[in-house]
């Protein structure tokens, strides 16, 4: 009997050594199951319950306790979808909601953790495993769901909030050089009181 309970703590030992200490699966307790995008509406689900509920985006962006209980790839859209309904805020808005979303930049879970962004609005960031750091474009973080799902939920809104600012501007960007841009118009003028010698 004794032997037995020797071999039990050994293997409990052993698969706590072992045991992943990404423990994604206790911190994502919402998901998105709808959206009504004519009235920017979001309808979550609590996980492993039937319990849905209607939550505008700017409820979910205030609150943090849902935010940052997202899915990082959802997190990630909800941060798109932020900065795509204050592009018509103004410039002074802009700036308190990015230090507002600052605030919360603590990686809880995931592979990789956020550092810093450069001036050229690129983001490094570092893999926890192999300390490598890489710097990448947010649209492109955003867009690849094998990167976005390895942060946190948290850093992943913000990734999201700045790929969708960089979208913003270019499309700004694309649709006033179509309003501007107009062939040139060239007008032959003759003077007919030019007397030549």
């Amino acid at each position: 009997m004794k032997m037995l309970a020797n071999i039990l703590i050994k293997f409990r030992r052993e698969n706590k050594s072992n045991y992943k200490k990404d423990n994604r699966a206790s911190y994502i307790i919402y998901k998105i199951v709808d959206q009504m995008p004519d009235k920017n509406i979001f309808i979550l689900q609590c996980i492993n319950t039937k319990a849905i509920f209607h939550l505008p985006l700017s409820n979910i962006v205030s609150d943090g306790d849902i935010l940052y209980s997202l899915h990082p790839i959802q997190a990630c859209y909800v941060g798109i979808e932020y900065a795509k309904s204050i592009k018509t805020a103004s410039f002074i808005s802009n700036k308190v909601a990015k230090k507002k979303i600052n605030n919360q930049s603590v990686c809880r879970y995931g592979k990789y953790t956020l550092l810093f962004q450069n001036r050229e609005k690129q983001i490094c960031f570092l893999d926890k495993l192999t300390d490598k750091e890489f710097l990448m474009d947010p649209a492109d973080i955003a867009i690849s769901q094998e990167l976005i799902q390895e942060f946190d939920a948290s850093q992943a809104f913000y990734i999201g909030f700045l790929a969708g600012v960089k979208i913003n501007r270019t499309n700004r960007k694309i649709k006033s050089f179509e309003k501007v841009y107009m062939p040139p118009k060239l007008k032959l003028i003759m003077n007919t009181n030019f007397n030549v010698g």
